[in-house]
């Protein structure tokens, strides 16, 4: 089973002052991986470091897609250096050996996502070297994703199912219990969506789902009630007091 999220903004117009350095940084990346790329012709992929994390960019996007290419070291540069303001030091740096892969257009696999089952790898004939990163697919899909102003903290879930599996493991028993107790309550079963309608909150998936969703709720902004940290303290006080051991500052 594959972990597939993407989330929501809060509509914040751009500076254009950091706009202009974030560009000037994604270019930057670009033209050292397009160094790189000269002087490894046998791999398909090259890695980057940003922001302290590996993304290892397929050639093909850099070869065929320039532009795009830049727009989405851009966008990944973005989102990760939110998680290093806003996340505890030593989180960050659990996160950072989390590696990224960034594809022009994977066959087969849709939508930025984190791949923990080498088996759903093998059945599907993808690379197992995808296995337990986070998959960005299809660049041009996860751009258009943050021009659509939905799920702006789609990077910060992903890596929260990668932390959830590589920390604690999935069998974590605070979590698991926590899930139970939300399941039995019946408070997530009909909940305002981002588009004004009710809906049964995503995080009823799993409990894998149940911990990413909250973790956006907890440190930015989901697009499920509850929104937003006060919500989900209301809403979910377990859950809350858990995620504040997890990602809140000492």
């Amino acid at each position: 089973m594959q972990y597939i999220r993407c989330r929501n903004s809060t509509g914040v117009g751009p500076d254009p002052v950091k706009d202009d350095s974030r560009k000037r940084g994604a270019m930057n990346l670009l033209l050292l991986a397009m160094l790189t790329l000269a002087q490894t012709p046998e791999s398909t992929h090259i890695d980057r470091n940003v922001e302290g994390w590996t993304i290892r960019i397929e050639k093909r996007l850099l070869e065929q897609e320039p532009s795009l290419a830049e727009e989405a070291l851009s966008l990944a540069e973005m989102q990760l250096r939110d998680l290093v303001w806003v996340l505890p030091p030593e989180r960050v740096e659990e996160l950072r050996r989390v590696k990224i892969v960034m594809d022009l257009d994977r066959p087969g696999i849709k939508g930025l996502q984190y791949h923990p089952d080498l088996g759903w790898l093998k059945k599907g004939g993808h690379s197992l070297d995808l296995h337990k990163v986070v998959h960005i697919p299809q660049a041009r899909s996860y751009v258009q994703l943050k021009r659509s102003n939905v799920q702006p903290w789609v990077m910060l879930h992903e890596m929260a199912h990668a932390w959830h599996d590589q920390v604690v493991t999935f069998k974590d028993p605070e979590i698991l219990a926590a899930f139970q107790s939300a399941v039995e309550s019946k408070k997530y079963e009909e909940v305002l969506h981002m588009n004004g309608r009710i809906r049964r909150h995503y995080s009823l998936t799993d409990h894998k789902e149940y911990f990413a969703e909250g973790t956006e709720a907890f440190v930015g902004t989901n697009d499920f009630y509850p929104f937003v940290r006060p919500e989900l303290k209301q809403h979910d006080p377990e859950l809350h007091a858990l995620l504040q051991k997890i990602w809140g500052r000492s």
